[in-house]
C-alpha cells in the first residue's frame, strides 16, 4: 500500500498538462494537504520541479512504479480548495492549461530555482590532468559546485566535467533553492529588566558611551523601534547598536514587513445617504440574511453615489465576519478608492493591480492569506484574492472591457465572479451608469436583479450636453481641432477659475505620417500599422509593439521632402490649448505620461489640489474620478470609436460619452459638456446626448438579435501567430481541417458557422503574422464547440500544430482585431 497524491507539475508544455501521481513519504503523510506546493522529481533526469497537490488519493495498491515527493515546500497551502476547483473550471471553459490558471492565481513572489551541481563520487583510479585537478579541487572546497559557476570560472570546464563524469570521479545532480520575495525589517528592543535601565544608563555615561545611553533612554519609552528609525531619531550608528547588543542590553528581531502601495489622501466624512441609496443598501443587505439568489446590477447615473453604497454593503459583510473583493477597471482609480475605504475600514485593506512590483503583490497576497486584511481592492487580477469566506464581490464600472483578460487564460471577470459567488454563497454587485448590453438584457429577462439610482447624490441635475457638428464648422471655414462653441465654454470655465477636462481617446501628437506628394504612409517595420508621431521624442512610435524611430527627413518611398502629419492625439491637444490659453496650467494623462510607477496617483492628486486648470487625457480620465471643481468637459472626437470594425463599437461610444460627461458638475457648481462629432446623427451619440440609456439599449438589442451577437450568441476566436507567414497559414488551415473532420464525424455537413481562416484585421504585429478563425455558435451548443476546440488545439496539439507558432483561443473576445 502506498500513500498517493495527484499533482500538477509546473511546466509550460501542453504535453504535461495533466495530473501526475506521486508517492508521499512516511514522514510527509501527516503534513500533506490539498493546494500545497511540493517538490517532485520529474522527467528522466529527475529534475526537482515545483508542483501543486490537486488530489489526495490516500492508501492505494499499485503495480506501477511511482516516484516519491522530495519535499513539501510550504506548510500552509498556496491554493485553497475553492481555488483548485476554480482552476479546473477555468481550464475547461477557457481552453487553456492547468499552469495558465495557476500562474494567474498564484503570487509572483514565490518560486523555485533549479540548478545542476557536481559532487565528488569516487577517488580517481588514474592520475588526473592539471585542469582536472583544478576542477576537483574547486568541488572539494564546499563539497559541491554548481555547473554554471564552474563553466563561468574556467573556460573549458564543460569538457573537463564531462571527462570526470565518464571516469566516475564526479556525479552531476540537481539541486534547488526556494525563492520567496519577502521583505524584513530589524526591530530593536530592550532585553533588561525595567528596574535595571537607570543602572545601565549611568554605567554607559561613565564609559562615555553617550549615544548608547541615549538609545537606551529612547527605548525605555518605546517598546521597540525599527533599527533604521532608531539611528535616525537618536543619531546612533551601526557600531552603537552592535555594542549594546554585545553587552546584552538590547536584542534585535527580524520581522516581516508588508510593502504598501501608494494611496491618495482623501478624508472620508460622514455622508448621509439619500432615499435611493438607502433602498439600495437595504436590497443588498437582504442577501446577507436571506441568501443571494442572483447577481445584482446597480444602475446608477454618474454622480449618484454608487461608491457609498458599496462601502455600506462591504461594512455589512465585514460585520458578519466575511471577506470582500472590490474591483475597479483602471489602476488610476485604485488609489482614491483605497483611500476612501481605508478611512472607513482602517488597515484591513489589501491592494492588487498590475502597477505594483512583484514584491508588493506578494506582500498584499500574504496579508490576505494571513488574515491581516479582509477587504481587497484592485483591478481585474484581484478576483484571485486568497480569501476563504467571501461575503460579497463588487465590480465597479463593470461594462469596461478591461475586465476581460487578453492573456491566457482569457477569462471574463464577471463570469468568474459568478462562479466564485456560487462557491462561497456570496453576493455579486455589478455597478455602472452604462451597463453592458449583455448584462442589462439579463436584468430584462429576470436572470439578474436591478437597483436603480436615478438621481445624483447631491440632487443636482446632470451636466447639459451640447452636440457640435464638426462638418458645419468646416463648412463655415473652421478647420481647427476645436469648434468655436467648445472654446467659448472652455474659456468661460477658466475665467470663473473653475477646472476643465478634455477627452480624446488617442495618445501621441498625430495618428499618422504621410507623404503629401505620393500618399505613402509611414508604417512600423515590426507591425503592419501606421506609426504615431510623438512631438516630445521628436520621432514616431508604434502603439502596438513600442518600436521607435526618428522622424525621416524625406519620404522613404519617393524621396520628396513632403512628409506631413495627420490626425490628432492628446499631445497635439495640449499644444493647441497652450497656444490659446498660455496662462493656464495643463496636465496630460495617457499611457505615455503614466508609464512610471505612481504616475497615475501623482497626476490625479495634482489636479485635485487645483495645481492645474485643465486635465487632458484618454479613457483613463473618463470614469470614476470625482473632481468637485470641474464644470466643463470637452469631448474632441466623440464618434472616433464608431469607425472600429467591432459589433460593440456603438455600445463603447455610448458608454465613453456618458462616462466622461459625468465628470462635470459633480459638486455644487453646474456643469456643461461640449460633444464634438462629424457623425452627429448616429443613435449612440443621440441617445448619449440625452442620457437615454433605455433608448440606446432598445435600438442596440434589436440589432444584436438580428445578427445573432451577444447576448443571443457566442463567438469563439482562434488566432495563430508566428514569424513565418507560410507556417502560420499552414497551421490555421490544419486546425480548420481538424475541426471540420471531427464535426463531420459528429454528423455535421454545413460548416458556414466557421468564418475563415483569414488574415486578422491587424495581420502583422511585433514581427508576427496573424491569421484567425471565428466560430459562431449559431444553433450549436457552445460547450460542444469548446470540447472540439480543446481536442484539436490542446489534446492533439503535438500531432496537428507545429512548435514554431502560437495558438490563442478566446471565448467572446472583447475585440477580433
Amino acid at each position: 500500500m502506498k500513500s498517493l497524491v495527484e499533482v500538477v507539475v509546473s511546466n509550460n508544455s501542453y504535453n504535461t498538462d495533466r495530473l501526475f501521481t506521486y508517492e508521499v513519504g512516511d514522514d510527509q503523510k501527516e503534513s500533506i494537504r490539498l493546494g500545497q506546493r511540493v517538490l517532485v522529481p520529474f522527467g528522466r533526469g529527475n529534475k526537482p520541479v515545483q508542483a501543486y497537490v490537486f488530489k489526495i488519493l490516500g492508501q492505494k495498491d499499485t503495480d506501477f512504479k511511482v516516484k516519491k515527493i522530495i519535499e513539501i515546500a510550504d506548510y500552509d497551502p498556496i491554493l485553497t480548495k475553492k481555488q483548485l476547483d476554480m482552476v479546473e473550471w477555468m481550464r475547461e471553459n477557457y481552453i487553456c492549461t492547468y499552469m495558465d490558471c495557476i500562474n494567474a492565481i498564484c503570487p509572483k513572489g514565490i518560486g523555485l530555482e533549479n540548478y545542476k551541481v557536481a559532487v565528488l563520487k569516487n577517488t580517481p583510479k588514474d592520475p588526473l590532468s592539471e585542469k582536472e585537478e583544478i576542477i576537483v579541487g574547486e568541488i572539494q572546497k564546499s563539497g559541491s559546485a554548481s555547473i554554471e559557476k564552474l563553466t563561468g570560472k574556467f573556460g573549458s570546464a564543460k569538457k573537463i566535467i564531462s571527462a570526470l563524469e565518464k571516469k566516475d570521479v564526479i556525479e552531476i545532480v540537481w539541486e534547488y533553492k526556494k525563492l520567496e520575495n519577502k521583505k524584513y525589517v530589524e526591530t530593536v528592543r530592550l532585553c533588561i529588566d525595567y528596574e535595571d535601565i537607570d543602572i545601565n544608563i549611568e554605567r554607559l555615561k561613565k564609559q562615555r558611551a553617550h549615544k548608547q545611553a541615549e538609545a537606551v533612554e529612547f527605548l525605555r519609552y518605546n517598546d521597540e523601534c525599527i533599527k533604521s528609525d532608531l539611528k535616525q531619531i537618536t543619531g546612533a550608528s551601526q557600531a552603537t547598536i552592535k555594542s549594546l547588543l554585545q553587552k546584552g542590553i538590547v536584542e534585535i528581531q527580524k520581522e516581516e514587513y508588508y510593502r504598501e502601495p501608494d494611496q491618495q489622501d482623501i478624508e472620508e466624512s460622514d455622508i448621509a445617504l439619500n432615499d435611493e441609496q438607502k433602498a439600495a443598501v437595504r436590497h443588498i443587505g437582504k442577501g446577507f440574511s436571506e441568501g443571494f439568489s442572483k447577481p445584482i446590477v446597480l444602475h446608477g447615473v454618474t454622480g449618484s453615489g454608487k461608491t457609498q453604497v458599496y462601502i455600506e454593503a462591504i461594512e455589512k459583510a465585514v460585520s458578519l465576519g466575511k471577506e470582500c473583493i472590490m474591483l475597479v477597471p483602471e489602476i488610476a482609480l485604485t488609489p482614491q478608492t483605497v483611500s476612501r475605504f481605508k478611512a472607513r475600514f482602517g488597515e484591513g485593506i489589501a491592494v492588487i493591480h498590475s502597477g505594483l512590483s512583484a514584491g508588493e503583490k506578494y506582500d498584499q497576497w500574504r496579508k490576505m492569506k494571513k488574515g491581516h486584511a479582509n477587504v481587497c481592492i484592485g483591478a481585474r487580477s484581484a478576483i484571485f484574492s486568497p480569501f476563504e469566506n467571501i461575503g460579497i464581490i463588487i465590480i465597479d464600472e463593470f461594462h469596461e472591457s478591461s475586465y476581460k483578460s487578453e492573456m491566457s487564460p482569457k477569462y471574463d471577470t464577471i463570469e468568474l465572479s459568478k462562479i466564485m459567488c456560487n462557491m462561497h454563497g456570496a453576493g455579486l454587485v455589478l455597478g455602472s451608469a452604462t451597463p453592458s448590453v449583455k448584462e442589462y438584457y439579463m436584468c430584462k429577462t429576470g436572470e439578474y436583479d436591478i437597483i436603480r439610482l436615478e438621481k445624483r447624490a447631491n440632487n443636482k441635475l446632470p451636466p447639459k450636453i451640447e452636440l457640435i457638428d464638426m462638418k458645419r464648422e468646416i463648412d463655415s471655414g473652421n478647420r481647427g481641432i476645436f469648434s468655436r462653441r467648445f472654446l467659448k465654454l472652455l474659456g468661460d470655465a477658466l475665467e470663473r477659475k473653475e477646472q476643465a477636462m478634455i477627452f480624446l481617446n488617442r495618445r501621441g501628437y498625430s495618428n499618422f505620417v504621410y507623404c503629401a506628394e505620393c500618399g505613402f504612409v509611414l508604417k512600423c517595420k515590426r507591425c503592419d500599422i501606421s506609426m504615431t508621431y510623438h512631438k516630445d521624442i521628436g520621432g514616431v512610435k508604434c502603439h502596438y509593439c513600442g518600436h521607435k524611430e526618428k522622424m525621416p527627413q524625406a519620404c522613404p518611398e519617393c524621396g520628396e521632402n513632403a512628409l506631413e502629419t495627420g490626425g490628432m492625439g492628446t499631445q497635439r491637444v495640449v499644444d493647441e490649448i497652450k497656444n490659446m490659453y498660455p496662462q493656464s496650467h495643463i496636465l496630460r494623462m495617457d499611457r505615455d505620461t503614466t508609464s512610471r510607477k505612481g504616475a497615475h496617483s501623482h497626476i490625479i492628486q495634482k489636479f485635485r489640489r487645483k495645481e492645474a486648470d485643465i486635465l487632458i487625457g484618454t479613457q483613463m480620465i473618463s470614469k470614476g474620478h470625482d473632481f468637485p471643481d470641474v464644470t466643463f468637459v470637452g469631448v474632441v472626437s466623440a464618434d472616433a470609436t464608431l469607425n472600429y470594425p467591432d459589433y460593440k463599437s456603438s455600445e463603447k461610444t455610448f458608454q465613453l460619452i456618458t462616462q466622461v460627461s459625468g465628470r462635470a458638475g459633480r459638486a455644487s457648481l453646474p456643469g456643461v459638456v461640449a460633444l464634438q462629432a462629424h457623425d452627429t446623427t448616429h443613435y449612440s451619440i443621440q441617445h448619449a446626448k440625452d442620457y437615454d440609456y433605455e433608448g440606446f439599449y432598445d435600438k442596440e438589442i434589436r440589432l444584436r438579435k438580428t445578427f445573432g451577437y451577444e447576448p443571443f450568441g457566442n463567438i469563439l476566436s482562434i488566432v495563430v501567430s508566428g514569424r513565418n507567414k507560410s507556417s502560420v497559414m499552414n497551421n490555421i488551415y490544419k486546425i480548420h481541417e481538424g475541426m471540420t473532420y471531427v464535426l463531420a464525424k459528429k454528423g455535421f455537413e454545413d460548416f458556414s458557422f466557421i468564418m475563415g481562416p483569414s488574415e486578422c484585421p491587424m495581420a502583422f504585429i511585433n514581427m508576427k503574422h496573424r491569421w484567425q478563425m471565428v466560430i459562431r455558435d449559431s444553433g450549436i451548443d457552445i460547450e460542444f464547440l469548446k470540447k472540439i476546440v480543446r481536442f484539436v488545439c490542446i489534446t492533439k496539439r503535438s500531432k496537428i500544430i507545429d512548435e514554431d507558432v502560437n495558438v490563442s483561443i478566446d471565448i467572446n473576445p472583447s475585440s477580433i482585431m
